[in-house]
């Protein structure tokens, strides 16, 4: 295996090389930086794949959907949500690597950006969290889809384009390698489909253990998000959307 891949499996992570990014995101403060971080780290090892432009032995592709699986797997007991979402980053960066495989390389930095993007704007609405409740750990507080209806509401589609559902970039990117391998590579068709249920499945966990439950008249005291950040953070959901969608017509 070319010296190019090894340093590209820490930006598209496979294990144990995926570690250097959670811990990264557990040790980082800053929102902004943070969410940068989560939209620009799997870029360099697009770079380097594409431009090394080899064939993916198969036993790497075996490799990285094991780490997309365990990762997937392991966000289901995660209920930090910062620690929770590099999870499910390190999950679905592993996936460009089958991704590539599947003959998409000009498209590859597209499919990142398809995973990047939700990520990198939950990091921004969980840092709105975060200064409101101090924490944003799942069933530490609950109740605020009746006290905070705006950040709640930017919340939830949010999320649902993270966990890859229809509409969104995900959705698509999951769809063409799900699509690719099944006739190829059945066992790997199978494994990104698990991912996918893991995925949901965790995302409805954070959902229910951050937004769902009884009134909280503590949370209540706190400020709803402002019609102007909502309407930034509606546009740019709205701007992810379309992205999806471009997905759907030109694979």
């Amino acid at each position: 295996m070319d010296l190019t891949w090894w340093i590209a499996a820490l930006f598209l992570p496979l294990f144990p090389f995926s570690a250097v990014f959670v811990v990264l995101v557990r040790k980082m403060s800053n929102t902004w930086l943070k969410g940068l971080v989560f939209l620009l780290w799997p870029q360099p090892g697009v770079w380097l794949v594409i431009n090394n432009a080899g064939i993916i032995p198969q036993w790497l592709l075996y490799w990285a959907i094991g780490t997309a699986i365990l990762y997937a797997f392991r966000a289901l007991v995660l209920r930090e949500l910062f620690q929770w979402l590099s999870f499910i980053a390190a999950s679905a960066w592993s996936i460009l690597w089958i991704v590539y495989s599947g003959n998409n390389a000009p498209d590859l930095m597209l499919f990142a950006l398809g995973f990047s993007l939700p990520m990198a704007l939950m990091v921004l609405i969980g840092g709105d969290l975060e200064k409101r409740f101090s924490t944003v750990y799942a069933g530490l507080y609950g109740g605020i889809s009746e006290s905070h209806p705006r950040l709640s509401a930017m919340f939830v589609f949010t999320l649902l384009a993270v966990i890859a559902t229809p509409l969104f970039p995900g959705f698509f990117t999951m769809m063409s390698s799900i699509m690719a391998q099944m006739l190829v590579t059945p066992v790997i068709a199978l494994g990104l489909l698990l991912v996918w249920l893991f995925w949901s499945w965790s995302g409805i966990l954070m959902l229910q253990g951050l937004v769902m439950g009884p009134f909280d008249e503590a949370t209540s005291r706190k400020p709803d998000l402002g019609a102007l950040r909502t309407a930034w953070y509606s546009l740019s959901l709205v701007a992810v959307g379309v992205f999806g969608l471009s997905f759907a017509v030109v694979f």
